[in-house]
């Protein structure tokens, strides 16, 4: 599973809760149509946790831009339905992710939602066999 499986994960989720809503997934031009969001990757983080065991923190900020400029009524409504759009996503395989550290905040008429997904993986490493090998061995008397 990569970043970008759980990006589209959460588009999936925002474009089927919001249908009226554009999504976009790169950064914004100049001239897009509201309401909107901007899915963006922030800082993601990998801890190693026993041998071949690693723990994924993948954070995210949701960015909304209401339909109209600075509606802080709007964008909380948004805000407290995206608690639970986020709560469980999709991924493409079927998998259930959680979504984890959920919060907002509204920046210069913009609701930025927090949201981080754990994810626990196994790095299973395939070691390359050496292929044949004979040996002759001869006995002395």
């Amino acid at each position: 599973m990569t970043v970008n499986d759980v990006r589209r994960a959460i588009m999936l989720a925002l474009k089927n809760n919001f249908p009226n809503a554009k999504i976009y997934g790169e950064e914004i031009r100049e001239g897009f149509i509201a309401p909107c969001f901007f899915v963006k990757v922030l800082e993601p983080t990998e801890t190693q946790m026993l041998g071949t065991r690693y723990l994924r923190e993948y954070p995210f900020d949701v960015h909304y831009f209401p339909r109209q400029e600075n509606n802080n009524e709007e964008m909380n409504d948004v805000a407290d339905q995206l608690f639970r759009v986020l709560e469980y996503v999709t991924l493409a395989n079927g998998d259930l992710l959680h979504g984890a550290k959920m919060y907002y905040e509204i920046v210069d008429g913009v609701l930025h939602f927090f949201v981080t997904f754990n994810v626990s993986l196994r790095i299973i490493e395939t070691i390359d066999s050496m292929g044949d090998i004979t040996i002759i061995k001869e006995f002395k008397r």
